[in-house]
């Protein structure tokens, strides 16, 4: 279908969907303990099918490449770092990379009644930009959550970028890949600030999304003196995958 610029009125429908559909799954995320033996695999669930009632509303098509990278060694604690342009990066992730996928996500959301619950009880780690000795025992907890299976999505840019190119990255990933011996997983979501872009509403139906899932990094064989080594080596790989 062509793709085409959606009408406020139709972007408020899909925001309202898009509110509901979060309370529901985030209640019954809450509720998962009461009645699932393996809530982990349930909240894995529970995640896909959220990304798949809010995407579905905006027809966008998304091709993923390179799906092998992600399934290549299970027995290593895996960090994906993407890119991050739209409100859409999250959900396009979970839909795209098959892992029980959990994001580092900003403290703000914390403070959302009910969200904040069920972010909490669907091992999803929260990170305090603004506090250093705050941030230092989230990334603690992200490296005990890493070394139980999860794999944990992160935005080393810190947040979305306004243009859309890559901004520079942060460190804490970095030092937490090294710390846990994790293999890096670079992945890039091409065209996205066309569909939604950053702090916007201008929304696109029927857009096109291509998500890049890169070669693993192994963070084992740096030292914690290299970690600007690491960080920049996967930057530079990401922006070559961009390029691409």
């Amino acid at each position: 279908m062509k793709a085409y610029k959606a009408h406020r009125l139709h972007v408020a429908w899909i925001q309202l969907l898009t509110g509901i559909y979060t309370l529901w799954y985030s209640l019954r995320i809450i509720m998962l303990p009461m009645y699932s033996g393996e809530p982990r695999k349930k909240v894995t669930v529970f995640t896909r099918n959220w990304a798949r009632k809010l995407l579905g509303p905006t027809g966008l098509v998304i091709h993923v490449s390179g799906a092998e990278n992600l399934d290549s060694n299970h027995n290593k604690a895996t960090i994906v770092m993407c890119n991050h342009t739209s409100l859409y990066d999250i959900p396009v992730s979970f839909l795209a990379l098959n892992a029980d996928i959990r994001m580092l996500a900003k403290k703000e959301l914390y403070s959302i009644p009910i969200l904040s619950s069920a972010l909490t009880a669907g091992d999803f780690v929260a990170i305090d930009r603004a506090n250093i000795e705050q941030a230092k025992k989230d990334l603690k907890l992200a490296e005990e959550k890493l070394k139980s299976g999860i794999v944990l999505w992160i935005a080393p840019e810190g947040t979305r970028s306004r243009d859309g190119h890559l901004k520079p990255f942060k460190k804490g990933g970095f030092h937490l890949a090294i710390d846990t011996n994790a293999q890096i997983i670079p992945v890039v979501i091409k065209g996205l600030p066309d569909v939604l872009p950053s702090n916007s509403y201008d929304l696109t139906i029927h857009g096109e999304v291509d998500v890049e899932i890169g070669e693993p990094i192994d963070a084992s064989e740096y030292q914690k003196t290299q970690c600007t080594e690491l960080r920049d080596r996967t930057r530079n790989i990401m922006l070559t995958m961009l390029e691409e």
